[in-house]
């Protein structure tokens, strides 16, 4: 090896050495909404935890429910967001998410409810989160409900 090659690897390489393992045992790459339970509610904890190292990400209530949702990665043919906040803009903040046209035999589409609140460090948390679906006809109920489609 040429001298200061080994110089320049050791160099670029130490300073990786710190990325693959995460962020003191945090998610370094949020994975997507959790299954929800049998009501259709999400547990929000462990996308809590993701927000704790990438405050970035909980900047406003589009941009976590974004992440959250991982609305980069979706096959929805539609997607609509609608945003509901108190007149001033403070309180708690109500995302619907609804994702219309999904590639699935039996669901035709999903909606996400998602209300946040604003801490005091003014990042934002989701309080609470349920999700529904509607199926495709001949596979169950047309109306968003959590049950499932057949």
């Amino acid at each position: 090896m040429r001298p200061g090659v080994a110089a320049f690897l050791a160099a670029a390489v130490l300073p990786l050495a710190g990325c693959g393992g995460g962020s003191g045992g945090k998610e370094t790459e949020w994975a997507g909404p959790p299954r929800p339970d049998d009501r259709g509610r999400l547990d929000l904890r462990a996308f809590d935890d993701y927000l704790d190292a990438h405050p970035e990400d909980a900047s406003a209530p589009v941009v976590a429910v974004t992440k959250f949702l991982r609305l980069d990665r979706t096959s929805a043919a539609s997607t609509s967001i609608e945003v509901g906040t108190s007149a001033e803009g403070a309180g708690p903040a109500t995302v619907t998410v609804t994702l219309d046209g999904l590639l699935d035999d039996s669901v035709r589409a999903q909606r996400f409810v998602l209300v946040l609140d604003q801490d005091v460090d003014g990042e934002w948390r989701m309080t609470s989160g349920k999700v529904s679906q509607s199926c495709r006809p001949g596979h169950g109920h047309q109306t968003f409900s959590p049950a499932p489609c057949v």
